[in-house]
């Protein structure tokens, strides 16, 4: 196999998702040795367990035709077969939407393809992704490089159709081939395509997505809205020798542009075709000088940064791999753009499970040691208190005891006021949850669809479309604002405990409501911009229209829907780190109320209750250790990552 940064990069990131599962499992025994294991955190962090084994590392292919996209994708991945394996000759290139994965829940090796004519369902891509009779399914024999090959060159099937028929199914009449004797023009005979394959790194967790042109991008509402800016690197393919063609620029501007402003996203421009511009007349400086100059150009046009314009040959770079071409690897340019995806597609990938998946993780471990070191603090006490004892012959013993059994009481007393307070939260997350509810939701879609129904122009349609974003945003205003009180509900339930025991107990986690808002706006605002790119489309073509609205509602619901789940496991966690501190409290002032009683009957000593102590407190700086250990495991970067640097967590106490 040919070995290259991807490769290296890539079974770093499965080395380093393994790690993470480990240390996770052994956070659960980590969390009932200390007594701080409830359900709650079961939860926690078997939903991030879930998400680790399901996750992909995505990179997307995007551009016009004819620019090598498929050609760069059999050079990156599948040179080991001696051969193109998927289709990239001239007149034979990819017609629909494409992606190559390992279906890692069912292990099956198939050739998924969505007929064309589903376009006229207003069934989202993802729905019919769960419906596996509407696709035509071939078998792969992946032991051989001739069989797939021919197996994949079913993607570049096409059917005639009338021009009337091509346009009803979204394809934009200005992009259509031109008409044969019968009038008919020719369309991709397929809308999408899967392709699971056990290939070493698609079996790692890497996904690749291939995209067609303009045609495609234009009338497949989801691969603008989902698929792209779900990929952690987007790489939109040009041609070195034409630079940015009018057709490659509103790819750009209306389909690639947006996805910059995604945080987890990395955005790169490839000058494909370099070696149309080699001169043997020429010398290597001549040449180095024109190619830096389209390079210029280009990201002046672009409005990108130089180092994101990566020149290539991908066609010659799939050559010297086959034919283990050093020199001619070389000047294909081909290692530097592996490098840079490969350090890109971690990076990205990292970032996004910090924000989505490994904070959660962290926030359960620093609360663990929050509770500890408060643990360790009143261990302290207590050793000072019977030092104190001891130094006096004990004189003062049955005031201690007094003082320990009142502070048992209050406690006790507090544990019970906790109840009113959790179902203050509780009643509050109720009307956070109602805010977003499903039937608003319903109402607003019923209402908006007859709106639809009723139009009888493009302007109507959108019209209806714009209101029904507007009234999206005003009903999460309407739980921004509850959020905002619930959030000053949580912190007055926490002031209230550290005022009535003097000490500082964790700060509650508070509902981000305003950062929820400004990811609703960004969806709804990528939303708007297709909108406008459809403005001058013909009442012709509602269904495509019709057909991007119910892409965005099933959008907006899902995020309404994560959003309560937010909600919920807020409510549900909110309460719990306080009480697992007083609950801690109470248990440690038991046992030292208990100890007390023994030395006062003379049944246990001060000087052995004191060795206790100390030895308590050294179990705890182990735990505390142990905790850092797997901190800075969690917080280990994939890309510094070696099956060399596994840090286990103690197992004993």
């Amino acid at each position: 196999m040919h070995s290259n940064g991807l490769d290296q990069q890539v079974e770093q990131f499965a080395l380093w998702r393994n790690n993470l599962t480990r240390h996770l499992k052994q956070l659960r025994l980590w969390l009932r040795r200390n007594k701080m294991f409830s359900p709650e955190a079961d939860i926690r962090i078997h939903e991030v367990l879930e998400a680790l084994n399901d996750d992909y590392l995505t990179v997307a292919f995007t551009g016009e035709f004819s620019r090598g996209k498929t050609e760069l994708i059999n050079a990156l991945f599948f040179s080991d077969f001696g051969q193109r394996v998927l289709p990239s000759d001239a007149g034979r290139t990819t017609m629909c939407p494409t992606e190559l994965f390992y279906d890692r829940d069912s292990g099956e090796t198939y050739l998924r393809l969505l007929p064309i004519h589903t376009r006229e369902m207003q069934s989202s891509l993802d729905s019919l992704k769960q419906q596996r009779e509407a696709w035509h399914e071939i078998p792969l024999v992946t032991d051989s490089a001739g069989e797939m090959t021919r197996a994949f060159a079913v993607i570049t099937e096409t059917i005639k159709v009338s021009e009337a028929e091509a346009v009803r199914l979204g394809f934009s009449a200005k992009h259509l081939t031109e008409k044969d004797d019968e009038g008919q023009v020719t369309i991709p005979k397929w809308r999408h395509a899967l392709i699971s394959i056990p290939h070493p790194l698609l079996k790692k967790g890497l996904k690749i997505l291939d995209t067609p042109g303009l045609n495609a991008l234009g009338s497949e509402p989801e691969l603008t809205l989902n698929l792209l800016p779900q990929s952690q690197a987007v790489i939109f393919i040009l041609a070195a020798d034409a630079g940015v063609t009018a057709s490659d620029m509103q790819i750009w501007d209306e389909y690639v542009r947006p996805i910059q402003q995604r945080p987890h996203v990395g955005l790169f421009a490839i000058l494909n075709k370099i070696d149309v511009l080699w001169d043997e007349l020429s010398d290597r400086h001549h040449f180095d000088n024109s190619l830096n100059a389209v390079k210029k150009l280009t990201a002046r046009q672009l409005n990108l940064s130089e180092d994101n314009i990566i020149p290539v040959s991908a066609r010659k770079g799939l050559v010297a791999k086959i034919h283990s071409d050093a020199a001619l690897l070389a000047d294909s340019r081909l290692g530097e753009l592996e490098k840079i995806l490969s350090e890109t597609l971690l990076e990205k990938k990292r970032d996004l499970y910090w924000e989505h998946l490994m904070r959660d993780a962290i926030t359960l471990i620093e609360d663990g040691k929050e509770n500890l070191s408060e643990q360790r603090t009143q261990l302290e006490q207590q050793h000072h208190q019977l030092q104190t004892i001891s130094s006096q012959n004990a004189a003062n013993l049955e005031d201690l005891i007094i003082t320990v059994d009142a502070e048992r009481q209050d406690l006790n007393h507090q544990i019970h006021t906790l109840r009113p307070s959790r179902r203050l939260l509780d009643r509050q997350a109720r009307v956070l949850i109602d805010a977003l509810g499903p039937r608003q939701l319903e109402r607003l879609i019923i209402l908006t669809k007859q709106k639809l129904i009723n139009a009888k122009t493009s302007r109507g349609l959108f019209k209806a479309m714009k209101q029904f974003n507007e009234d999206v945003l005003a009903m999460f205003d309407e739980f921004c604002r509850e959020a905002e009180l619930a959030n000053k509900m949580a912190e007055a339930v926490y002031a209230k405990y550290e005022k009535t025991h003097g000490v500082e107990f964790m700060s509650p986690r508070l509902l981000e409501a305003k950062k929820s808002r400004r990811e609703l706006l960004d969806l709804l605002r990528q939303g708007q911009k297709i909108r406008q790119k459809f403005s001058s489309i013909l009442t012709e073509q509602s269904t495509l229209v019709r057909r991007f609205f119910s892409t965005q509602v099933t959008q907006v619901a899902v995020y309404l829907s994560q959003v309560r789940k937010v909600i919920t496991e807020w409510n549900r966690r909110l309460m719990f780190p306080l009480e697992q501190q007083i609950y801690s409290r109470r248990r440690l002032l038991d046992e030292h109320f208990q100890q007390l009683q023994d030395i006062k009957q003379l049944k246990a000593t001060t000087g052995g209750r004191m060795k206790a102590l100390e030895t308590l407190m050294m179990e705890i700086d182990d735990e505390l250790a142990s905790a850092n250990k797997t901190l800075s495991a969690l917080n280990t970067s994939p890309a510094n990552y070696s099956s060399n640097n596994v840090v286990k967590i103690s197992t004993s106490r």
